[in-house]
């Protein structure tokens, strides 16, 4: 070859960007690229490459990087230097200045009569990163870092062989926040985003070391315990991550209350399958919505039914609003030294076409933990708000009574709650002042912030809020003057014990000077006895309602109405 030509070879190796070295048909070093000479961490392995040096001793001595991969790399480069292969390629990994490099060793053979390859070594490092962000990406949830259900079913799978062999019990834990729906409302989405990062913290910090926490999606969340010795320890985990999700969280400037509800699943030594152990888990955990108390439930084979039965009445509720199969009735409020009607209660009723009238207690749970509260309180709003047109002045009411209407938490928390009330009334021609709102104690000490908005707002729009059940939680007087409340109701226990001891008369009688400082009526729930009334006027206690005087009526019952 001449000497230009040689030049010219030189000029184009260096041209190079990848490290490139030339071998001859005798794997002697014929050619090395600026590139290569210029690779620091190359040098740092010390297989000091020369002209003239044979490449495979060089990268066979005791200091032979990792890439060269026990002969695997060699194996390569002879099998195109002897003609077997067109070309070769394998990736490998040093660590470099800046951490891991991976590169790509490329191996071509040489176009012309003296035989030899090419060997070049280019950077993939960003390729390999991008590739791995994928996978991780592929198998996390991207706000939480959590596994998704890809990762989980995997896992699950792996732990549920594992154990098998073992003989130890396999633990799925289904987790879903409660009233979540309530936060995105009322905060918005960024808010209940920083919630749920929060509670992923706080359930890495409450299981188990080797425990996996991962994220299904919205607000439910999974727990996989392995080698779990009995259902004694799984209760251990579970009462331990109810305690740490019950912690007050600040966020944004407000106070948020989360809690949730958990099933369990434990895998028998039978091996249900994946999907049907996180199946189990789910339908236990949407039987522990109904437990106020535990708030976990553990699967055994008697709750599929009883998961089918509450399907099947959440699907009946949801037809009985769709369907007008609900009934509005209306427990009048009496001045209780004159008997008459100043007011009432409006309680709905489910008339089910086959199990009859069915009361509140018995669905209203369902409608809250479904979600289906929301279109149930729209269709009783809607009709109480027609219901006082019709009365208008000429009613059972008067021109001063008002129909109050039980609010929940989950409404109370939206934020187009007071759009709709405003919206209803004046579609339906009602005049603002004879709607009176009534929520709990409970629903105003879980957003303070939000109700104290939505109660004022309520209050400039001429419906007055009344706090119900009062003395059943743990508010006071002191507390609810941030609130603009019109009236209290005083709670039926309370009622229920002013003629058989002192102790509740005295705290009555409390309630009604503290609630005059404040200027807030107090009406009287649950009198069932003549003695009871005689008790309630004697505190100052003018108004009441309960069976005593009459149930829950029907609007032209309650029209004709009188007290015997």
């Amino acid at each position: 070859m001449s000497e230009v030509a040689v030049e010219l070879s030189a000029t184009l190796l260096d041209a190079i960007t990848a490290r490139a070295v030339v071998l001859d048909v005798d794997g002697a070093v014929v050619s090395l690229n600026r590139a290569w000479r210029d690779y620091e961490a190359l040098r740092r392995v010390r297989i000091g490459l020369g002209i003239g040096d044979n490449y495979f001793e060089a990268v066979s001595t005791d200091d032979a990087p990792a890439w060269w991969g026990g002969s695997r790399a060699a194996t390569g480069i002879l099998s195109v230097l002897t003609g077997r292969r067109a070309r070769f390629t394998m990736d490998y990994s040093v660590l470099g200045v800046d951490g891991e490099q991976w590169f790509e060793l490329g191996v071509e053979p040489l176009a012309h009569e003296a035989g030899g390859v090419l060997l070049t070594h280019t950077d993939i490092t960003d390729r390999k990163q991008a590739e791995e962000s994928l996978i991780v990406r592929a198998l996390h949830d991207d706000l939480t870092g959590l596994p998704n259900r890809a990762l989980l079913h995997d896992r699950i799978a792996h732990a549920m062989t594992k154990a098998g062999r073992r003989g130890h019990n396999t633990v799925v834990m289904f987790i879903d926040l409660d009233r979540f729906k309530m936060v995105n409302d009322s905060f918005g989405h960024a808010a209940g985003d920083a919630m749920l990062v929060a509670v992923a913290e706080r359930l890495r910090r409450s299981v188990r070391y080797g425990d996996t926490v991962g994220r299904l999606g919205g607000d439910e969340f999974l727990v996989l315990c392995e080698q779990v010795s009995s259902e004694h320890e799984a209760v251990v985990i579970v009462e331990r991550i109810l305690k740490a999700l019950d912690e007050p969280l600040r966020i944004d400037g407000q106070t948020i209350y989360p809690s949730a509800s958990i099933g369990v699943a434990v895998d028998s030594q039978e091996s249900v399958g994946v999907e049907t152990l996180i199946a189990n888990a789910d339908a236990a955990m949407y039987l522990a919505k109904g437990n106020a108390i535990r708030r976990y439930a553990i699967f055994d084979h008697s709750l599929a039914a009883k998961t089918a039965d509450r399907m099947q009445d959440e699907h009946e509720l949801r037809m009985a609003i769709e369907n007008d199969q609900l009934r509005v009735l209306y427990q009048p409020q009496l001045d209780l030294a004159t008997g008459t009607v100043v007011g009432a209660e409006a309680v709905v009723r489910w008339d089910h076409p086959v199990r009859g009238l069915i009361a509140p207690q018995d669905f209203i749970q369902l409608a809250e933990e479904t979600g289906l509260i929301v279109p149930l309180g729209r269709w009783v709003l809607d009709r109480i708000c027609t219901q006082l047109a019709d009365w208008a002045d000429s009613g059972p009411l008067g021109s001063a009574g008002r129909v109050w209407m039980n609010v929940s938490a989950t409404e109370l928390a939206s934020p187009s709650l007071v759009d709709r009330i405003i919206d209803t009334l004046a579609s339906s021609g009602a005049n603002p002042a004879q709607l009176g709102i009534e929520v709990t104690e409970v629903a105003l000490m879980h957003y303070p912030d939000v109700a104290a908005d939505v109660l004022a707002r309520l209050e400039s729009a001429g419906v007055a809020v009344a706090l119900d059940d009062f003395g059943s939680g743990h508010a006071s007087l002191a507390y609810l003057s941030r609130f603009p409340v019109a009236a209290i109701k005083l709670d039926r226990g309370f009622v229920a014990e002013l003629d058989s001891g002192d102790v509740a008369k005295a705290i009555a009688a409390s309630i009604v000077t503290l609630a005059g400082g404040l200027k807030l009526e107090v009406i009287a729930e649950g009198i069932e006895k003549e003695a009871q009334v005689e008790s309630l006027l004697r505190l100052g206690i003018s108004r009441g309602q309960g069976f005593f005087y009459a149930p829950a009526l029907p609007s032209d019952e309650l029209a004709a109405y009188r007290v015997s």
